[in-house]
């Protein structure tokens, strides 16, 4: 169940995770930093809150948004700073705003918002 306001998505390696997570499995590995980037996107929040604006989503509203395919230069692009981010937070407990906000804003291209 997604139950905040803003959806976030999380790499959980080499743990479990019970059926109140969504897990999400990519057909094709080099999408799964994307996918993480976009989870934890504006965008992904503002689709989902299109879909269903109450607080609570399960996993069939996830289903629901639509996937834009990105160009191999973005999925590229957008690995790498993800990359970078889960790198800043395991070396610091957090991560800098800009990285989000660049993140963010190479989603709204993406979506054209």
């Amino acid at each position: 169940m997604v139950s905040s306001t803003r959806v976030t998505g999380a790499l959980l390696e080499k743990r479990l995770f019970d059926q109140s997570i969504v897990g999400v499995f990519p057909h094709e590995e080099e999408l799964l930093l994307y996918l993480l980037g976009f989870f934890n996107s504006d965008v992904c929040t503002w689709l989902l809150r299109i879909i269903n604006p109450t607080a609570n989503n399960p996993a069939n509203y996830i289903k629901k948004i639509p996937f834009v395919r990105p160009s191999g230069q973005v999925v590229s692009e957008v690995t790498h700073l993800v990359e970078d981010i889960i790198g800043e937070i395991r070396m610091t407990g957090h991560l800098s705003a800009g990285k989000l906000r660049g993140m963010n804003e190479i989603f709204e291209s993406v979506y054209r918002c």
